[in-house]
């Protein structure tokens, strides 16, 4: 069910960015992960899921998205994955 869950979690997004682009904007889409999972990840930890009673780095380290419309790209200089390193 957990696989099923993230892969109608992508066709969300995907739609919303999909419907968005249509409209042809000028602005951007921010998609953040209320938390993030230990898939047995953790050396040391038998951890599937998430135990704030033993917590992990994955528990806390969360994934996003960031879509940016072409329109909003001309007019901003702002680069999402330079500013990332």
């Amino acid at each position: 069910s957990y696989d099923n869950a993230v892969l109608y979690n992508d066709f969300v997004v995907s739609s919303l960015i999909k419907d968005f682009a249509k409209t042809d904007p000028n602005g951007f889409l921010l998609y953040l992960s209320d938390h993030g999972e230990d898939v047995f990840d953790s050396v040391g930890h038998d951890t599937l899921g998430r135990n704030e009673a033993k917590p992990t780095a994955p528990m806390y380290t969360i994934p996003f998205l960031a879509w940016a419309s072409p329109k909003w790209r001309e007019d901003h200089t702002w680069d999402f994955a330079g500013d990332l390193d």
